[in-house]
C-alpha cells in the first residue's frame, strides 16, 4: 500500500487559547498560555482527532481498484471527541489533485505517562509522526457504509511502538508528521511526567594498565610453577 511524501510541519504559532479536552473519559477546561498548561497534568490526555484519507483509483484496462493515502490528522478541542459512531462512516470533503477526499471524525490521539520516553525520543527526533491504524475491508461487507469504503482508520497513536505493533498484525498503517498543535500537547506532556536520565560518560578503561597487569600476574605463575618443579626434582 502506498504513502504520500512527507509534508512540511505546521508552523508553531503559540496564541493563547482555551480549549476542552476529553481527559481521561471526563471533560476538563485547560487554558493553555505560550503552551503551558497551567493546570496539573493528567496521566493520561485523549486529544480530539480526524483523520483524512485520500482514495486514488488506479485503472487498467478491464479493472480498477484504490489506493489509498493518508491526507492529514487534525487535532484540536474543536472537534468531535469519542463517539464510536462519528468515525464508522468515511464523510466526502472534497477531491485533491490525486483522488477523493474522505474524513473520519470522533477519533482520538491518548497520551499516556508510562510511554512519556518514547514520545520524548520522537520529539528530539528530526521527525515526529503520528501514525493512523487502518482496517482493511475489501474482503469485508460495507454495505452500511454509504461511500462503499474499503478503508477505515481505527486508531490514531504517536507511539511508534504502538504501529508497530499494529502493522505486525498486518494491519495498514499510515504516517505523516505531526501538527504543530500536537506537538505541543505532547511536549507539555513529557515536560510533566518524564525527567531524562543525565548521561553519564562512562570511565575509560587504561587497558595498557591492565595488559601490564595480566603479563606480570602470567610470570609470577610460570615462576611459581617453575619452582615447584625444581623442588620435585630435587
Amino acid at each position: 500500500m502506498s504513502s504520500e511524501k512527507p509534508i512540511a510541519q505546521d508552523n508553531d504559532k503559540r496564541p493563547e487559547t482555551k480549549t476542552t479536552l476529553a481527559i481521561e473519559n471526563a471533560p476538563v477546561t485547560k487554558k493553555i498560555d505560550d503552551s503551558r498548561l497551567v493546570t496539573s497534568m493528567p496521566r493520561s490526555l485523549s486529544i480530539p482527532a480526524t483523520v483524512i484519507l485520500e482514495r486514488r483509483m488506479i485503472s487498467r484496462s478491464f479493472w480498477s481498484m484504490p489506493s489509498w493515502y493518508l491526507h492529514a490528522v487534525a487535532t484540536g478541542s474543536h472537534l468531535v471527541a469519542g463517539d464510536a459512531r462519528a468515525h464508522a462512516r468515511g464523510t466526502p470533503t472534497g477531491e485533491s489533485e490525486q483522488g477523493a477526499l474522505f474524513a473520519w471524525s470522533g477519533l482520538e490521539v491518548t497520551l499516556y505517562k508510562d510511554a512519556c520516553e518514547r514520545y520524548w525520543h520522537a520529539l528530539i527526533g528530526d521527525k515526529p509522526l503520528v501514525y493512523v491504524v487502518c482496517r482493511d475491508l475489501t474482503d469485508e461487507s460495507v454495505g452500511e457504509d454509504s461511500c462503499d469504503l474499503t478503508m477505515r482508520p481505527v486508531s490514531v497513536t504517536v507511539d511508534y511502538d504502538e504501529a508497530s505493533a499494529a502493522a505486525e498484525t498486518d494491519d495498514p498503517v499510515f504516517s505523516r508528521p505531526i501538527t504543530g498543535e500536537l506537538y505541543k500537547y505532547m511536549e507539555e506532556f513529557v515536560l510533566a511526567h518524564y525527567k531524562p536520565q543525565e548521561f553519564k560518560k562512562r570511565k575509560r578503561r587504561d587497558w595498557s594498565a591492565e595488559g601490564s597487569r595480566r603479563q606480570n600476574s602470567t610470570a609470577d605463575s610460570h615462576e611459581k610453577d617453575h619452582g615447584q618443579l625444581s623442588r620435585g626434582k630435587g
